[in-house]
């Protein structure tokens, strides 16, 4: 008989016990979703540079450069840039989802890092935070298109991640031409 009640007594503690651990992690749970800002990847209205796109792409043609180490090595390609603009209109956590290596990488980084704030995108007209992704092509002028497959899967490649993207237009030196 007293093992009986035993028994009952530990799982009758077993169970006051699981509840107490549920109910506190379903606080955690909800503070942790009141707390923190999400990012999405689709928003109804989505980001705009704050300059307007016209004004987006004249900052990045005035600032982004193509290095004279990548143009002597022949490092040409499509670099995709992710992004995130959070519901200030700031730009965060960018980074590279593409590289083409040499500085061009980095260099695509920076100019976007350093860019003019944005107008968020909204969800049911409130700002909401949102990823982004941007193509960015290396292009060298004067350089013997040899392989116009590799040219054209680049292209193919930065319409996958943006209808519009930027072209950046690098000349051989004299000496490699």
């Amino acid at each position: 008989m007293k093992n009986k009640v035993l028994f009952r007594l530990l799982i009758l503690v077993g169970i006051v016990n699981l509840g107490c651990q549920q109910e506190a992690f379903s606080q955690t749970v909800s503070s942790i979703s009141a707390e923190s800002h999400p990012v999405f990847d689709r928003v109804e209205e989505n980001p705009r540079p704050e300059t307007g796109d016209d004004g987006w792409y004249a900052y990045l043609s005035k600032n982004i450069k193509y290095s004279q180490d990548d143009r002597k090595a022949g490092v040409e390609g499509t670099v995709i840039v992710g992004f995130e603009i959070h519901a200030d209109g700031s730009v965060h956590n960018v980074e590279i989802l593409r590289g083409i290596g040499g500085e061009s990488d980095q260099e695509a980084v920076r100019v976007v890092s350093a860019g003019p704030n944005w107008a968020p995108g909204k969800i049911g007209g409130e700002a909401v935070n949102t990823r982004m992704s941007m193509p960015i092509q290396f292009k060298l002028s004067g350089a013997s298109d040899s392989n116009p497959l590799a040219r054209s899967r680049e292209t193919a490649i930065a319409k996958l991640y943006g209808k519009e993207g930027v072209v950046v237009i690098g000349y051989l030196p004299t000496a490699s031409r």
